[in-house]
């Protein structure tokens, strides 16, 4: 596994937005060399491109469209599993807000502040607000299993929408809303037939991954790409940056939301939101808890940051010799 040199990262970014400008570039990465993705590499858009960028080799990718792995029609899932009703929920199985179809829950989080319990989806599974799509608000129910499933307000209730970071024209980092369940118990820790993560870990190239969601299932592949800037065809084209690109795919519509772990362990690399028939991206662990204020992997049980430290502090002195007791 690895990352990219800071002198690859320093070519992409100088050339990233002239090349994003190129009709038919659909988004500029680096591995081990400058990445073009295109939608189709046509014989005129080849001339176009460049093989090398100040000496760096680079890499033209086909991938076709990039779009949010939900839809706007009923897709069935390969397990019947994924949809039917769960008390508690697990993540990986299907929930929306009561206007969508279906997408996957990630798992449960807790605020980072409070310690509240909060349940993670994508914004566009269960917030609404992507750029030009402006429907959620604050409070509005979300369901489980999501509509297309069977889903009904209000019996499938599961809580209600709390927050989330906006989905722009450009300059995102995430597609990601939380919500606060009906009651604690109404969500489980787990993550269908994959347990339950137990830390973030860095995405890097090469590293193996595993996602468990609505559509698909359990599938497995490879993190390609750890810094791609990919443009998604949603309710209106967003621009995101610094996302992972998983290749070959491992995701379908009605994935997006799906968590995504490194392979043969429990740790908590990012969360599926886009893809094509050929790639599949996903948000960083480290932005979705930053940028909405949570703890996906929260200490168990959860204490502030700064109580965690003062109790350590206080272990410390009660275990310390001639301490009268």
């Amino acid at each position: 596994m690895s990352k990219p040199s800071p002198e690859v990262l320093k070519v992409k970014e100088k050339y990233e937005e002239e090349l994003l400008k190129i009709k038919g570039v659909v988004g500029v990465g680096a591995n081990h060399s400058i990445i073009i993705y295109v939608e189709k590499l046509t014989p005129q858009l080849a001339a176009w491109l460049p093989r090398t960028l100040e000496g760096i080799p680079v890499r033209v990718v086909e991938v076709g469209k990039v779009k949010p792995l939900i839809s706007t029609y009923r897709v069935e899932p390969l397990y019947a599993s994924r949809v039917r009703r769960y008390r508690p929920v697990p993540g990986g199985v299907s929930i929306g807000h009561v206007e969508i179809t279906a997408g996957t829950l990630t798992c449960t989080a807790v605020d980072a502040k409070t310690g509240e319990k909060l349940g993670l989806s994508c914004n566009h599974v269960i917030a609404l607000q992507w750029h030009k799509m402006r429907r959620g608000r604050r409070g509005d129910p979300v369901i489980q299993p999501g509509k297309a499933d069977g889903g009904r307000y209000p019996d499938d209730t599961v809580g209600f929408l709390e927050r989330w970071v906006d989905v722009k024209e450009r300059g995102n980092l995430v597609d990601a809303a939380v919500f606060t369940p009906s009651t604690p118990e109404t969500l489980s820790d787990s993550i269908a037939e994959l347990g339950r993560a137990d830390r973030v870990v860095e995405p890097e190239v090469g590293m193996k991954v595993v996602k468990s969601g609505r559509t698909t299932g359990v599938s497995y592949s490879a993190i390609f790409d750890t810094c791609a800037t990919i443009k998604v065809e949603g309710w209106g084209e967003a621009i995101f940056q610094d996302q992972v690109v998983v290749k070959p795919a491992f995701s379908a519509p009605g994935d997006s939301g799906s968590p995504v772990l490194e392979a043969g362990s429990s740790r908590f690399v990012g969360m599926v939101f886009a893809g094509s028939t050929e790639v599949t991206i996903v948000n960083k662990a480290q932005h979705i808890e930053r940028l909405l204020g949570i703890e996906v992997v929260p200490p168990l049980p959860h204490m502030p940051r700064l109580s965690v430290a003062l109790a350590a502090a206080a272990a410390a002195a009660a275990a310390a010799p001639g301490r009268k007791r």
